[in-house]
């Protein structure tokens, strides 16, 4: 074997141009596939590391174009909290109903003040989810509870990357905008949360949103529009079912809400509350660019895919060219004893 490949580097060296030629038409091929497929996995193949990530759907409407709006890396389907907990709690085709957001906000771990994009959740984010912590605990229904003591939980990447993966940070107190707060424990490694392309640094209840947002009661406003709702279907209802049951209820709490807020013109009205609510799959994430550029991330991928074959192809008419070359060579090396094996290895 060392024989047939020293034999073999002696040729190569003795053909540079063929060399350098089939190298460099297998490096472009092998190279653009390698990129294209690793981005067209993370945009668009990758699942959610949780449980059953297929039950997953996302609540997806128009914007109102009235109150505040705050969207979320392009994510335009944005929700009050007062409409994600009315929701939650009388809707009948999920299992559970999560919310999430992401708001900047400064860490201080010791001496090392960092600046975050956290994941703001409600209480039962993990427990929906079907994720298990890898130290400690993670986030409970109980730690979104008004008057809490807040509690945050790292994510795996923040916690071995800034903080040597040390189990002693466990219950110790840390300070988001230098209010302390308590570490109940580690997200497991690669968990990044619902938002496809972030990775925050923690979690955080929804009950801490004064901490992030001083002065301003998120919470109880219904003109303020910035959650993301998700939620696990029931087995046995269909998304089309899941549409039919939910839109009455949608448009009963958007009826409410618009009730409470003044100088809405009557045409107006009517037509946010004529405006479609749908449920949508989200397996591989929250991810407005995902939608768009799906189709064309697989026909770059199928373009690229014809650029390795048509690689491989020149490489093989070279290979048959030289072998043409080398007739002589091989009746020699067949006359002396070489197996047919040999010959194809070379």
């Amino acid at each position: 074997m060392w024989n047939d490949l020293r034999f073999a580097l002696r040729t190569l060296r003795r053909s540079p141009g063929f060399t350098v030629l089939a190298v460099l038409s297998l490096a472009l091929g092998i190279g653009a596939n390698t990129a294209i497929f690793s981005l067209l996995y993370q945009v668009v193949l990758r699942a959610v590391p949780v449980q059953d990530p297929g039950s997953l759907y996302s609540l997806e409407s128009d914007d109102n174009n009235i109150g505040s709006m705050r969207r979320d890396n392009g994510l335009s389907s944005i929700f009050s909290y007062p409409m994600y907990q009315a929701l939650r709690d009388h809707n009948q085709v999920f299992s559970g109903l999560v919310a999430r957001v992401s708001y900047a906000a400064t860490l201080t771990a010791g001496s090392e003040a960092v600046r975050t994009y956290p994941e703001v959740v409600t209480g039962n984010f993990f427990e929906v989810l079907g994720v298990r912590p890898a130290l400690g605990r993670l986030l409970v229904p109980s730690d979104d509870a008004p008057g809490r003591s807040p509690v945050i939980v790292l994510s795996y990447s923040y916690w071995a990357g800034h903080l040597g993966a040390d189990p002693q940070v466990l219950n110790s107190r840390m300070f988001m905008n230098g209010q302390p707060v308590l570490v109940a424990g580690v997200a497991p490694r690669g968990f990044r949360g619902l938002l496809t392309g972030r990775d925050p640094e923690f979690f955080a209840p929804m009950s801490m949103m004064g901490l992030i947002l001083p002065g301003m009661d998120v919470n109880n406003q219904a003109d303020y529009y910035a959650l993301n709702i998700v939620g696990r279907l029931k087995p046995n209802v269909s998304p089309a079912r899941a549409n039919a049951m939910l839109l009455p209820l949608f448009r009963s709490v958007l009826r409410d809400e618009l009730a409470q807020m003044k100088g809405i013109k009557e045409d107006t009205r009517k037509k946010i509350l004529a405006k479609p609510m749908t449920v949508q799959p989200v397996a591989h994430g929250l991810n407005e660019l995902s939608r768009q550029w799906q189709t064309p991330l697989v026909v770059l991928e199928v373009m690229v895919g014809l650029v390795l074959l048509i690689a491989t192809a020149n490489v093989a008419s070279l290979l048959v060219a030289r072998a043409s070359a080398r007739q002589r060579e091989i009746a020699i090396r067949l006359a002396v004893g070489a197996t047919r094996w040999q010959i194809l290895g070379n």
